[in-house]
């Protein structure tokens, strides 16, 4: 059964027969031309959809399936998902619902839960709107009435 999963930069994922495939091309004729995730290792699979489906191309790949991985995605996307749906649920409480029925070779798998929480909040902080939490001095901006206060005399102790 073919799905989409979403990549770490947002962009669709195929997931067929086990795999996970990238966009290679997409054609005039309204074909999807698809390639294994692990083309820059070699794998030569390759898959192609049209309006009768996804077919295999290709079906060379040189790696095992990577379902646990489709099903870390699957979670992770629906984490994303339902924080920004779901705004009067805590991170905690979305993070434990998407993993409550997972298996334990799926949970050794994901990030910490620490980190599933966070992805909740920053997933939240972009669907409201919200800018992101600076991490250096530059990422502040501060209107004209505030300024920065110059010291007239100098400390010593």
């Amino acid at each position: 059964m073919d799905t989409f999963v979403k990549s770490r930069k947002g962009n669709d994922h195929l997931t067929f027969n086990g795999y996970i495939f990238e966009v290679e091309s997409r054609k005039p004729n309204g074909k999807i031309y698809w390639r294994c995730i692990e083309v820059k290792k070699g794998c030569k699979g390759r898959g192609i959809q049209d309006e009768s489906g996804v077919r295999a191309g290709r079906n060379e790949h040189d790696h095992p399936p990577r379902t646990v991985d489709i099903e870390v995605r699957k979670i992770l996307g629906e984490i994303k998902s339902q924080a920004s749906i779901q705004q009067g649920q805590t991170p905690r409480a979305i993070v434990a619902s998407a993993v409550s029925e997972t298996s334990q070779i799926i949970k050794a798998a994901l990030p910490s839960v620490q980190a599933l929480k966070k992805r909740a909040q920053q997933s939240r902080q972009l669907a409201l709107g919200q800018p992101a939490a600076p991490v250096t001095m530059g990422g502040f901006h501060f209107d004209g009435e505030f300024t920065v206060p110059t010291l007239v005399n100098n400390f010593s102790l």
